[in-house]
């Protein structure tokens, strides 16, 4: 099981984000677990990120293989709008699925983030992939600047918005980020963010751990993958980078959401610091 999060961003002139983020933990039936396991996704080509709950094996391979085929060119040679786009990826899940084994199986669901347009002209879109033992296969594509809260039946705040909420962890994470959206930072990304980190170190959810990842769209660009500086340590999709491996090219975070500096955690030079405010709850 895996625990993610999705959520837009919201400034004075509309939308200006979309943000995945998840854990890195992958937990097996005898009690072995893996703090490093990729759950996030984004095409280096094209405005979409990926995300996954559920089932880890099949999800996380195939949605390798798929942002592969997106930045080849190859899957969306003939196709140009998101409802398209969406329609082929969901043909390549419901194909690499066919041949897998039945013995295996076990309910999983995949997030498929895009953006139309630029600039002030922005819209964010969000796609749902699901299959289960009871129902098979469902699947889901809405705007989100039309649908404020299309997925998760949950408090929403003025601007930034949680989209999705789910996994083993939901519990943990929805009562996190609740406090922190209750609190004088409530509406902001930094809220939803510090809200999931929490619940995330808290321990709550044994089958939710790691790391955090994060990935985003802004208004222009392709998808982008953001590093983050937990505890310390930084890590990219899971990965901790080491020394050298830092690239000048990646956005960092923090747990605060602050942009940081990743050599040394600390607020990035010219960047807002945002303290923890004084009436979250830590509990």
């Amino acid at each position: 099981m895996t625990s993610v999060v999705a959520w837009v961003s919201v400034d004075s002139r509309g939308q200006s984000g979309l943000y995945f983020a998840s854990d890195s933990r992958i937990t097996w039936p005898r009690g072995g677990k893996w703090e490093h396991c990729r759950k996030i996704f984004h095409s280096g080509t094209q405005p979409e990120i990926f995300g996954f709950c559920g089932d880890v094996i099949f999800p996380s391979q195939a949605l390798s293989q798929i942002v592969g085929m997106i930045d080849s060119g190859w899957l969306y040679n003939d196709v140009n709008t998101v409802t398209e786009k969406f329609s082929r990826v969901v043909a390549v899940v419901k194909s690499l699925y066919r041949g897998y084994p039945i013995s295996e199986s076990a309910d999983y669901e995949i997030i498929h983030g895009f953006r139309e347009g630029s600039g002030n002209n922005t819209k964010f879109s969000l796609g749902t992939i699901s299959w289960s033992t009871k129902s098979g296969f469902t699947d889901t594509l809405v705007e989100i600047a039309d649908n404020p809260k299309p997925f998760i039946n949950e408090p929403q705040y003025a601007g930034t918005r949680l989209i999705v909420a789910k996994g083993s962890g939901v519990k943990a994470i929805r009562a996190a980020i609740r406090s922190w959206e209750d609190s004088d930072v409530g509406g902001t990304s930094r809220a939803i963010f510090s809200g999931f980190c929490q619940s995330i170190e808290s321990g709550a959810d044994s089958k939710t751990g790691g790391a955090p990842q994060l990935c985003g769209l802004y208004r222009g660009g392709h998808g982008r993958a953001l590093g983050v500086v937990s505890n310390g340590k930084r890590y990219i999709a899971g990965m901790p980078v080491e020394g050298s491996l830092v690239a000048s090219g990646i956005e960092w975070r923090n747990s605060n959401f602050e942009r940081c500096d990743p050599s040394t955690g600390d607020v990035k030079s010219g960047a807002q610091r945002q303290p923890a405010p004084g009436n979250v709850s830590k509990n």
